[in-house]
C-alpha cells in the first residue's frame, strides 16, 4: 500500500514537470515558427494549483492574425502529443480591459519568452 500511495503522490509532481517541459517547448516553437516576441504562461501552471485535468494556458504576442489558427493547431498538436491540454491566446488582440497584470481569470503570469 505505502508502494500504491507514493506513486500516487509522485504523479500530480511529473506531470506538473512535464506541463512545464511542454510550455517551454512551445514557447520555443511559437518564436521558431511563428515570430512572436512575448509568450505569458498564465493560469493553474503558473499558481501552482496545476491538477491531473489542468491544461497549459499561454498568451502569445506577435503572431501575424492570419497565422494564428495554424499556430493554435500546432501547439494543440503539441499538447496531444504530450497528453496535456493546450490553450492559446492571441495576445495582440485582447482588449486592453481585459489586462492581464492584477485580472482575477490570470491570477499571477510569468512571462517565459520575450
Amino acid at each position: 500500500m505505502a508502494k500504491e500511495e507514493d506513486e500516487a503522490r509522485r504523479a500530480p509532481a511529473e506531470r506538473r514537470h512535464q506541463a512545464w517541459q511542454l510550455a517551454r517547448r512551445l514557447a520555443r516553437m511559437l518564436q521558431e515558427r511563428y515570430g512572436t516576441w512575448k509568450i505569458v504562461l498564465i493560469e493553474s501552471l503558473v499558481l501552482g494549483d496545476f491538477t491531473p485535468w489542468s491544461d497549459v494556458d499561454l498568451v502569445a504576442f506577435g503572431i501575424p492574425p492570419e497565422r494564428f489558427l495554424r499556430a493554435y493547431g500546432d501547439a494543440m498538436d503539441a499538447g496531444l502529443d504530450a497528453g496535456i491540454g493546450v490553450d492559446l491566446l492571441e495576445g495582440d488582440t485582447l482588449p486592453e480591459s481585459f489586462g492581464m497584470e492584477g485580472n482575477p481569470t490570470f491570477g499571477r503570469a510569468d512571462c517565459i519568452c520575450s
